[in-house]
């Protein structure tokens, strides 16, 4: 017994001690997230994501449709030939049950080959509302697409989660009851999406596209000195359909390459949203190569 006491005063020891026990608990704590982690696909808030070459970026925009800056946004799309991915609401800055003009654009978006995700139905805090509250925030969004989003209206399996939350200020290290709460509910319908690179565009000025263009060069740089994947921004603000012309240049002229959404999800799970959250109905369908151009960077 004297010898393990005079052992234990030893400091390499009293630190491999530490150490140890250090491990069994973050172990511990990995294994009680365990069953909401296997079942819950997101693309996370990491600077720089692994899963993708450092010189690729995915535009996506929040809170569509509005009345003036979405079209001009898609204008800016189609001229540039830039693929995006846009964050619906049923009701924020538009309606999309009573206002035929949001509808149309949604078709738009389809229509010129976007992705469509969801961004809820109202914009809530969804944390700060019952399960029922949360799914029912999900099935509007998806029964609205179906409904207006045109002959084949496509399946909504992308989601953002209005402000990021509960996902972006998660630690994993800790329980929390609002992820643990709102991410099941979510992965039943859809994949989260985070993002990597904030362009702060909702807090620059109205039509201040310099102050969105200077965000989002600050952050990316260049391939592999900056930040790079997901870009986060809002289709409804002046200043985004202001600058975004200049950001694509940007992208381009720095050596980046514009991929979609479905792109860095088959990056870091070999499939789709949709058989990531339904299930794959061929097994020969599991993984999906990416574009001949695009999978020789993987």
């Amino acid at each position: 017994m004297n010898l393990v006491n005079n052992l234990t005063e030893l400091p390499l020891v009293k630190i491999v001690i530490w150490f140890l026990f250090t491990f069994i608990a973050i172990q511990r704590i990995n294994a009680s997230f365990e069953d909401v982690g296997t079942k819950v696909p997101e693309i996370g808030f990491e600077p720089r994501p692994s899963y993708i070459p450092n010189n690729v970026v995915v535009l996506t925009f929040d809170d569509a449709p509005d009345f003036t800056n979405t079209a001009k946004v898609l204008d800016v799309l189609k001229q540039k030939e830039a693929p995006a991915t846009f964050f619906i609401n049923v009701k924020n800055w538009g309606d999309l049950v009573a206002d035929a003009p949001m509808q149309a654009l949604v078709r738009r978006i389809i229509d010129e080959g976007h992705l469509v995700g969801s961004h809820s139905a109202t914009h809530p805090h969804l944390a700060s509302l019952e399960e029922s509250e949360i799914e029912n925030q999900l099935v509007d969004v998806e029964e609205v697409v179906a409904k207006i989003g045109g002959e084949n209206p496509p399946r909504v399996t992308l989601f953002r989660a209005p402000y990021g939350e509960p996902y972006q200020i998660r630690n994993p290290f800790i329980s929390d009851p609002a992820y643990e709460k709102v991410a099941p509910i979510v992965a039943r319908h859809a994949v989260h999406i985070g993002w990597n690179v904030n362009s702060e565009d909702h807090a620059c000025r109205k039509g201040d596209a310099v102050c969105v263009l200077n965000n989002v060069k600050k952050s990316l740089k260049t391939p592999g000195k900056g930040n790079y994947g997901v870009i986060i921004m809002h289709c409804v603000h002046s200043q985004t359909a202001k600058a975004l012309p200049y950001v694509i240049d940007y992208i381009r002229k720095n050596g980046f390459l514009i991929w979609t959404t479905e792109d860095v999800i088959r990056a870091k799970y070999g499939m789709t949203s949709e058989q990531l959250i339904y299930g794959s109905h061929n097994e020969t369908d599991a993984v999906l190569p990416l574009d001949d151009d695009l999978s020789a960077l993987i």
